[in-house]
């Protein structure tokens, strides 16, 4: 029978640093209310550079110890290496670590023995960021003062609430009610913030769990979405959010998600959907897919056509960026290795004890909401909000189940 052998209340110093550099890139993710040039640099790169620089080293003294399986992932690192290497823009380095920097961190984290204590204390920095979403979510909304905005500038909370989601959907799954009690919250805040993929995204965590959950379970949340989705689709600041006339029908809002998506408005009716400039940046980066199809053009090309149309760096839609810079080749890739990562993950399942499920869904079910928030943000590069924290579990992950399946 597999069992994580006790251990003492202890993290050594690579687990503390480790788990202290995910507290502090958090944080720091979501410090971009202070002006760029207080520390010379914008204080959001701490967000993922003190991180990255902690798990390299730990990486690096622990590589001996790496459970994670980087053959997975090599295919689609060497080819945007050699994208970036063979045809590049400025800034296309620091886009190039951001996208694999979450890689090095999965590293780190599964280079750890299981340990009771350590999974306990993970468990207990998720709900502290828990408490950080939904309170600046609340905060921003302006619920603290007794009013709420009509949208926020906390798109980025959104994403991470999604990413809690998945564990607390996970938790849930295993019986444990409080998790359900999380997940309800965290739904709240996306509404907060009004980011439309951020409802739907966090919303389907729970029906689509990877955990342990009936059907019946699955059934009733999915019935519950439903209402509750009919219910906020009609009010004042969502109607107004999704439509620049402030309102429009279901069908409206489909046909204009579809014409953001596919490029085409045949008769014009898609025109009222609001898309924030995501429009116009996405038909300029069409109009360059076929000059090279199969490669792409260039590593981080997609900036300048961005910041020229909205003034913003990132497309806001990364399936269209990839597509863009690493060419149907790399979506080809990008998305075989997603699906090799499920499937060599889930393969492993077997040897996890159900406690440390939860671990599993959030590392290995987050690729759900990843690939929602694909189509209209930025969510491969905010590694600070999204893909340091779902890595990290992947670590985890791997770091139990590889040394259980030996025990087996």
């Amino acid at each position: 029978m597999n069992s994580i052998a006790a251990q003492t209340k202890i993290l050594t110093t690579s687990e503390s640093i480790a788990l202290y550099s995910l507290v502090i890139g958090i944080a720091g993710g979501f410090l971009n209310a202070l002006p760029a040039d207080l520390l010379g640099f914008s204080p959001t790169a701490l967000g993922w550079v003190i991180p990255l620089l902690a798990c390299f080293l730990i990486s690096l003294s622990r590589f001996n110890e790496n459970t994670f399986p980087i053959f997975i992932w090599l295919p689609w690192v060497l080819y945007t290496a050699v994208c970036y290497l063979n045809n590049s823009a400025p800034n296309a380095f620091q886009r190039l670590v951001m996208l694999h920097g979450a890689i090095i961190i999965a590293i780190a984290f599964s280079s750890f023995p299981p340990s009771n204590y350590f999974y306990d204390r993970f468990s207990k920095y998720i709900d502290y960021y828990f408490w950080l979403v939904f309170t600046i979510g609340m905060a921003t909304a302006g619920l603290l003062s007794g009013s709420i905005a009509d949208s926020t500038g906390f798109a980025a909370g959104a994403i991470t609430a999604a990413l809690l989601a998945v564990w607390y959907s996970g938790k849930y799954s295993i019986g444990e009610k409080l998790g359900l009690y999380h997940w309800a919250a965290l739904c709240f805040v996306p509404f907060l913030c009004n980011t439309r993929t951020g409802m739907i995204a966090v919303a389907l965590t729970m029906p689509l769990t990877f955990g342990p959950l009936s059907l019946k379970k699955r059934s009733i949340v999915i019935l519950i979405i439903i209402v509750m989705s009919a219910l906020a689709f009609q009010t004042e600041r969502i109607q107004s959010k999704m439509f620049i006339s402030g309102q429009g029908d279901y069908s409206d809002a489909f046909n204009g998600f579809l014409d953001l998506m596919t490029g085409t408005d045949d008769d014009g009716s898609a025109n009222d959907f609001a898309t924030n400039g995501r429009k116009s940046i996405a038909l300029a980066l069409k109009d360059g897919l076929n000059k090279n199809y199969w490669t792409g053009n260039g590593s981080n090309a997609s900036e300048a056509i961005s910041m020229d149309l909205s003034g913003v760096s990132h497309p806001h839609n990364d399936w269209l960026r990839i597509q863009y810079e690493y060419g149907m080749l790399g979506i080809i890739i990008f998305i075989g290795t997603v699906l090799a990562q499920i499937y060599h993950a889930s393969k492993r399942l077997k040897f996890l004890p159900r406690k440390y499920i939860p671990v599993f869904c959030i590392g290995i079910g987050s690729f759900v909401p990843m690939g929602l928030f694909m189509t209209s943000d930025n969510i491969l590069l905010y590694i600070a909000w999204f893909g340091n924290l779902q890595f990290a579990a992947i670590g985890i992950f791997y770091g139990l189940v590889e040394r259980l399946k030996v025990r087996a």
